[in-house]
């Protein structure tokens, strides 16, 4: 998608235009470096046919650019609109989104909004830990996800940011720190405790490290398998009390939730950081309450005079004659 992200609107619907310019790009890595025009390009990584500097031109189609086919069955734009709104999007004008399946959660069940929750009162951001960078012999690999969900006094919850990235661990570590800053220090952060030895003890000094420096972490052990601990937050969505930012994660965050089946055929970062956080914020966190017992004195009669007796709490008296 990164090959034609330039030419689409907010829905990921290629945007129509009389004409078509050409874009370029130069691959470092497993990264591709877009530039606009021929003159950029080569400034960064000369000119000649050995620079490395390739030439893309992206003409979008769709169904309406077939007239012949529609003459033959005129029904079937009426077809493709009474189909549910992501398949629709795609058929019927071209976006560039997955067929959406049947599976556990869906898009339809969100609202959409433009700004975090101005009247939530509590924010998790829950972490899914991977350290894998993508490669030539392994393009797609797990990612560490980050996601930042709140909740308001009404329990309507809204995923206001997530961070993703396929990196090392120190770059992962950079992230996390970095990401904590931004959030702020009255945002939770969830760190998973993996049953393995050695990665529950990173997991525990990483705690560690971001409690020293004034953050709140909490430890989660996976107590279910993926699929348990997600539906409780898929329930809660269907039954219209989440909401979703609208940025440029949004699409990506979307997609996987509706496209995972908790496998290793389909990538669950995402949405495994979302249960972790929707456990933290749906389970209430509170400091006990404590009761100051009111201090009362018995007066007692010993051998005529009289005596105070004071409770065990209050301690022993400063000065003792």
């Amino acid at each position: 998608m990164d090959f034609v992200r330039f030419s689409l609107d907010d829905n990921l619907i290629p945007i129509r235009q009389d004409n078509y310019t050409k874009r370029y790009f130069f691959r470092s890595q497993n990264t591709l470096l877009w530039y606009d025009t021929l003159e950029e390009a080569e400034f960064v990584h000369g000119s000649g046919p050995e620079s490395g500097i390739k030439s893309f031109l992206y003409v979008p189609g769709s169904i309406m650019d077939n007239p012949i086919g529609l003459e033959s069955n005129k029904e079937y734009i009426a077809t493709l609109k009474a189909l549910p709104a992501t398949e629709c999007n795609r058929l019927l004008y071209g976006a560039w989104v997955k067929e959406q399946k049947s599976g556990f959660f869906k898009r339809d069940w969100i609202k959409f909004v433009d700004y975090p929750n101005p009247t939530a009162h509590k924010r998790v951001r829950a972490w899914d830990l991977a350290f894998s960078e993508p490669s030539e012999a392994r393009p797609s690999v797990d990612a560490t996800a980050g996601v930042l969900m709140s909740k308001d006094k009404l329990s309507h919850y809204t995923i206001e940011n997530v961070v993703v990235l396929r990196k090392r661990v120190h770059e992962v570590e950079k992230a996390i720190f970095d990401t904590a800053e931004t959030d702020g220090r009255e945002v939770i952060i969830s760190l998973p405790l993996d049953p393995g030895a050695t990665a529950g003890a990173y997991c525990k000094d990483l705690a560690r490290r971001l409690s020293e420096l004034g953050f709140i972490v909490r430890l989660t052990r996976p107590e279910k398998g993926k699929l348990q601990r997600f539906l409780p937050f898929a329930s809660v969505a269907e039954a219209g009390f989440v909401s979703v930012v609208r940025s440029d994660w949004t699409e990506e965050y979307l997609n996987e939730l509706e496209q995972t089946e908790f496998n290793n055929k389909t990538f669950d970062d995402q949405a495994d950081g979302t249960s972790d956080t929707f456990f933290h914020l749906a389970k209430d966190y509170s400091l006990p309450d404590f009761t100051i017992p009111v201090l009362q004195s018995s007066t007692q009669q010993l051998f005529g005079f009289q005596s105070t007796v004071l409770p065990h709490s209050q301690g022993l008296p400063q000065n003792f004659n």
